[in-house]
């Protein structure tokens, strides 16, 4: 078994998306062998300190609106860019024109 496999089972077996038999096998295995067991405390531990960081640092629509307009203007003083929604910005290639409506 690879790393990158162990890591996705045990992954799978945090997020409880383990069929009942492979999940038997799993806390078995655990039982069997410390470093897995090991392994899966130390990122227990790790998405639980992740999720409470994330959670107490979310913010509100209102400071997620004001953020993003204060970055938008910074990156962009000309107002020209737009925004995508698959999260990538949009900047024209060449000059606006002065009746260019994204001025």
């Amino acid at each position: 078994m690879t790393n990158e496999f162990a890591k996705k089972l045990i992954d799978l077996y945090l997020d409880d998306h383990l069929d009942v038999d492979l999940a038997t096998e799993f806390r078995e295995a655990m039982r069997n062998d410390p470093a897995i067991a090991e392994e899966v405390d130390s990122l227990r531990d790790t998405r639980t300190a992740l999720f409470a960081t994330y959670s107490r640092d979310a913010m509100t629509n209102d400071e997620n609106r004001r953020v993003y307009g204060r970055i938008m203007r910074n990156a962009d003083p000309s107002g020209i860019a737009t925004f995508n929604p698959a999260g990538q910005l949009e900047i024209p290639w060449s000059e606006p024109k002065a009746n260019d409506h994204r001025l």
